[in-house]
């Protein structure tokens, strides 16, 4: 990574620092202090004074219409030996730099690209680049940054259900939640480095969002994950994720966390795995098939998207749009589903946009 317009290169060997912090030293970071405090770096106003919301918008909606270009580094990284999709997350990662893609990444503009699309989203409770946090009572809601991974705190009841740090000590489960202190998670949250290795957040500027949270039908169950590898419009494969949080220690990966992959044309689920995670019951085939149709319709347009669902029952909410899954390090088993879905991004015009 070169160093940013106006920057020495100590500085931008803090970001670097800044980034190892957060990332390699993660639970130590919550164990201290002082490390919490170096991984809480204050984002130099230089990296983002540039970004403008506005711009970013128009970038997608003129996605949402004539479709994004195609980027320039696939065709040479597809050309250079047999497809892999986690190499194909790191080229994008490394060189892929539209506007678009930064706008989906957005939590707080993508919910522009579902409207367009005609698809549902969280309700917004409020959103702030400022930190003016209102009282919001009892509802039940997500609160997170809009411009970095991570930064997620789950509230029912006005108290903590679950919670992804950035550095800060994890809150415990049953923690009252009140306005001071999310403007001090806000604070916290719009001054940490976000992650450098990923190009799409370093376009945007620090915020952060309460959306009320999804469930299902009976509006007791939280609504269950469903993800979409989609390219052009076209899902190749679906993965429902169940029991994300865990209750007793709010943590973001419970031990009765089960992803289940399907078909998305017959819905049947299929022998494969991610990450070591155990598979479960999975959804309905004709749930799958409902879910595939509204993936294919919001990645409409784009050469690869993971589309992330909230499933409430009678209808699919979308969460968020994933630009690079995992970094590019999402351990597939068999492993041969690393060149599959390579295969499907390599594909030109698969689908209509």
């Amino acid at each position: 990574m070169g160093c940013p317009r106006g920057a020495t290169i100590a500085s931008a060997a803090l970001l670097y620092l800044a980034y190892y912090l957060r990332c390699c030293v993660k639970d130590l970071a919550v164990r201290s202090p002082a490390v919490g405090a170096l991984a809480a770096n204050r984002m130099p106003a230089y990296l983002y004074r540039s970004n403008n919301d506005t711009k970013l918008l128009a970038h997608l909606a003129r996605a949402a219409t004539a479709g994004a270009d195609e980027p320039a580094f696939l065709a040479p990284a597809c050309a250079a030996g047999p497809p892999s999709f986690n190499a194909l997350v790191k080229a994008r990662m490394a060189r892929d730099r539209r506007p678009v893609l930064a706008a989906l990444t957005d939590k707080r503009l993508v919910k522009r690209w579902a409207a367009l699309r005609g698809v549902r989203t969280p309700e917004v409770l409020f959103a702030s680049k400022t930190c003016a946090v209102p009282e919001i009572g009892a509802d039940a809601y997500a609160f997170k940054a809009t411009h970095t991974t991570g930064c997620l705190v789950l509230v029912e009841g006005g108290r903590v259900v679950g919670h992804k740090p950035c550095g800060e000590r994890r809150l415990a489960p049953g923690s009252r939640v009140t306005p001071e202190l999310l403007a001090t998670l806000c604070a916290r949250w719009t001054r940490t480095m976000y992650d450098v290795t990923q190009w799409a957040y370093s376009k945007l500027t620090p915020g952060v969002v309460a959306e009320r949270l999804v469930y299902r039908g009976d509006g007791a169950t939280p609504a269950d994950d469903v993800k979409c590898f989609a390219f052009r419009g076209r899902t190749a494969l679906v993965q429902h994720v169940a029991h994300r949080f865990d209750a007793a220690s709010g943590r973001p990966r419970s031990a009765r966390k089960r992803d289940t992959f399907h078909d998305p044309r017959s819905g049947r689920r299929l022998p494969l795995a991610v990450d070591g995670q155990p598979a479960g019951a999975g959804l309905a085939p004709a749930r799958v098939r409902q879910a595939r149709e509204v993936c294919d319709g919001l990645a409409r347009g784009l050469d690869f998207a993971r589309i992330d669902l909230f499933d409430a029952g009678a209808s699919f909410f979308l969460g968020e749009v994933t630009v690079y899954p995992k970094r590019g390090e999402h351990a597939f088993e068999p492993s041969a589903v690393d060149g599959e879905l390579g295969r499907a991004w390599c594909r030109q015009g698969n689908a209509t946009r």
